[in-house]
Formats: C-alpha cells, structure tokens, sequence
C-alpha cells in the first residue's frame, strides 16, 4: 500500500526482480511529524539539506533481482525539518553532490534544485533521476 515501509517495498521488488537484470533503488517515506525513513540498494543516494548540517543516508550494496538469496535491505531514519529539502538521486549523479550552506539555492523552488544538481553533477556518460522535495 501507500504506507508500506521503504524498506518493504524494495524487498517486494527485489522478488519481482528476479529474472531480470536487476535494478538499484531507493525508496522513502516523510510522515507528518517530519521523520524521514529512507532504504537504498545499490548505487543511489538520499541526503538533507538546510540550516544545519547536512545528512547523508548510506544503502546497502547489491542489486534487486540479483542470485543470493534473503539480503539485508537497511533503513536509516532522519529527521526533516521546515525548511530542509530532501534530495534522492541516481547513479548519474556525481558523489560529491554537496548543497551544504547553500543558502540561497535551498530557498528555490524544488524544480530549479533539481535542475542545478543537474547542471553541477551530472555524469556526461549515464542518465539521471533527481527528485528535490521541499
């Protein structure tokens, strides 16, 4: 369902995923008292911007579908403030990803975040996903 645990839902997939190629993923949940809950496979990234120090979630490494048996899919919680975003991102996506004290770029509305991390991260040889929420 809607409410389904990150961490449920990517080992749903990773049964459906079986007999195919596999995929990475990262799924999260933001309840309304502002506890984010965030599970990552493979080679995707969530973090927390705002005022204060920025947060980065880890993942657990494998692949969804992939041979081996039961796999330990981790959650990491966090909280997200009033004013923090929270930015999920695939692999295309360069790990030096850093918003940490950029003010004036957090206060924009997600689209034009997403659009920077774009324009300042992206690998020039694989696609991209980013998804800002604020």
């Amino acid at each position: 369902g809607g409410d389904a645990a990150p961490e449920r839902l990517l080992a749903e997939c990773d049964g459906r995923l079986v007999h195919t190629r596999g995929a990475v993923m990262a799924a999260a949940r933001l309840d309304a008292a502002g506890e984010v809950s965030v599970a990552g496979v493979g080679n995707v990234g969530a973090h927390v911007y705002g005022v204060g120090p920025s947060w980065r979630f880890g993942g657990s490494s494998f692949v969804l579908g992939s041979p081996g048996g039961a796999r330990r899919i981790a959650v990491e919680k966090h909280w997200v403030r009033a004013r923090d975003i929270l930015v999920l991102f695939s692999d295309g996506i360069r790990s030096k990803l850093d918003l940490t004290g950029e003010l004036e770029l957090l206060r924009e509305h997600p689209a034009v975040i997403a659009q920077r991390i774009v324009e300042r991260f992206a690998r020039d040889d694989d696609d991209v996903l980013v998804m800002v929420v604020g």
